[in-house]
């Protein structure tokens, strides 16, 4: 999988869907909040966002965060990556919270610097147990429970968010295409819980195609040996990954490259991997 391919290729086996038209995710979060999906949560998560303690921030040490190592790995996302860490005031378990922090800095870790630079992302906040993930101008918010998942989820929708709107759309269409025609195709019908569906990596990819390149994006950082599987399996999402991948290596500067995945899936990359890299 370390061959580098041309993204705009359109394999002979997947044939081009018809005429992409999908709403931006911003309709796509309006149109699960009519439904009733996500529309508590997301609410109550914004309401919130006035009386949220900054865990790189001493202060907080006292009475809320005894451990010391979460602390330094606050002020460590804080100082190399310039993104503030924040919780609800106050979160129900301070250990779950503790736990969060300290795995945040473990995810975080994989990215290079600049990228989250790039991306425009500024805070991340860290809220109960089993809430939605979402990220919204350069705020990212995830479940302490789910932070592996959503963690990368919401970075790689702030990723392509920070990209220009013309080469973005051009790659959106490719990526489109590379769908069979006809065959699973972005809808909020096909937006319910069920067994993989051939061409995604999980059902939720079906919702919206920008959802889809997320799960992918998600699949890679949190779990590239279970993608890599999937790859094996089904030749659309072997494609799909390609072509994402090529898009780190763009934005990257090849930072995020061939070597970069071997290193991830050996368990190379950590907090000083990018002092070398």
């Amino acid at each position: 999988m370390s061959e580098r391919r041309n993204p705009a290729e359109t394999p002979n086996e997947c044939q081009p869907s018809d005429t992409l038209n999908v709403p931006n995710r911003r309709d796509f979060l309006k149109s699960l909040l009519v439904a009733g999906v996500v529309g508590a949560s997301l609410l109550s998560g914004c309401a919130r966002m006035k009386t949220d303690i900054i865990l790189s921030e001493p202060s907080w040490r006292d009475g809320h965060l005894a451990n010391r190592e979460v602390l330094n790995v606050a002020k460590f996302i804080k100082d190399r990556y310039g993104v503030v860490l924040l919780t609800d005031n106050p979160l129900s378990s301070v250990e779950k919270l503790e736990k969060a922090v300290l795995l945040i800095g473990k995810q975080l870790a994989k990215y290079p610097p600049d990228l989250i630079y790039k991306s425009k992302i500024k805070k991340i906040k860290i809220t109960e147990p089993y809430s939605l993930g979402y990220s919204y101008g350069g705020w990212i918010s995830i479940a302490a429970n789910e932070v592996s998942s959503q963690l990368h989820h919401e970075i790689a929708h702030e990723i392509y968010k920070s990209r220009g709107r013309g080469e973005w759309d051009l790659f959106l269409k490719h990526w489109g295409s590379l769908n069979a025609k006809g065959l699973n195709s972005y809808s909020l019908a096909n937006c319910r819980p069920s067994p993989r569906p051939v061409g995604f990596t999980s059902w939720y990819g079906q919702c919206h195609l920008l959802e889809d390149i997320a799960e992918i994006s998600e699949g890679l950082f949190a779990s590239i040996s279970q993608i890599e599987q999937i790859c094996n399996e089904d030749p659309v999402v072997a494609k799909k990954v390609r072509m994402w991948k090529d898009e780190l290596y763009r934005l990257t500067n090849g930072r995020i490259g061939p070597q970069y995945w071997e290193d991830l899936k050996a368990g190379k990359v950590n907090e000083k991997y990018w002092d070398k890299h």
